[in-house]
């Protein structure tokens, strides 16, 4: 698959063929399938379950759960 333009100016240079990406930029399709197309693997930043069913519906390989205390997008418990 080749990287559309658009997805790398989102992207710094270094983050495009890296093994992990983490992202809390919302559940996009085009930000997983360009890591799968070279093996990569996407964390999605998530605040709750509806972030968390629509994060992996859309591709991600795993979550990171952002609780209380956790600053700007945090949820509204501690897990």
């Amino acid at each position: 698959m080749t990287i559309p333009d658009s997805l790398k100016r989102g992207l710094r240079l270094p983050v495009i063929g890296s093994p992990l990406i983490i992202t809390p930029l919302g559940a996009r399709e085009d930000i997983n399938d360009a890591a799968h197309s070279y093996g990569g693997i996407v964390m999605r930043d998530v605040r709750d379950q509806n972030f968390a069913q629509r994060a992996i519906s859309k591709g991600a390989d795993g979550l990171i759960v952002v609780a209380t205390g956790a600053g700007g997008h945090a949820g509204v418990q501690s897990w």
